[in-house]
């Protein structure tokens, strides 16, 4: 669940309904949906939080749509909205939506970040917003 909007997995099927001012229930549009409707399949996991929403298909890629303001989607420039899931990364193992922020382990155990970098959050040795994921070094 995010901030007044929710995405269900049911049998690979994402469904979602709520508030949806930046996109962030992937429908395509930008308006509030008082019932669940179908978003997209062959979903292996989810993640929503603030207000962007992440999702990792059965095949590994990873998926954003939502607020884009400081990156958290991973897509590069512009930092605009999205209504709807747009490509970010393959070979992801699970992802983590957080305020702002997006963190991303993929299948071969590295970290990555994306997002706004506020006190260090992403862990990156930087004080800077990044709007592609970055590996996170230890």
């Amino acid at each position: 669940a995010g901030i007044d909007y929710t995405l269900i997995l049911q049998n690979g099927s994402l469904y979602s309904a709520g508030y949806n001012r930046y996109g962030q229930l992937g429908n395509g549009t930008f308006q509030n949906s008082s019932s669940f409707t179908p978003v997209e399949s062959e979903v292996a996991a989810i993640s929503g939080y603030y207000f962007h929403s992440m999702i990792i298909k059965g095949n590994g890629s990873l998926y954003g749509t939502g607020s884009n303001e400081f990156g958290q989607l991973g897509i590069g420039l512009p930092l605009d909205n999205r209504a709807s899931f747009v490509s970010v990364m393959k070979d992801v193992a699970s992802v983590s939506a957080g305020h702002l922020h997006t963190m991303i382990i993929k299948k071969d155990g590295t970290l990555w970040a994306t997002g706004y970098n506020g006190s260090g959050r992403l862990g990156i040795g930087a004080h800077d917003e990044v709007d592609k994921p970055e590996l996170v070094k230890f």
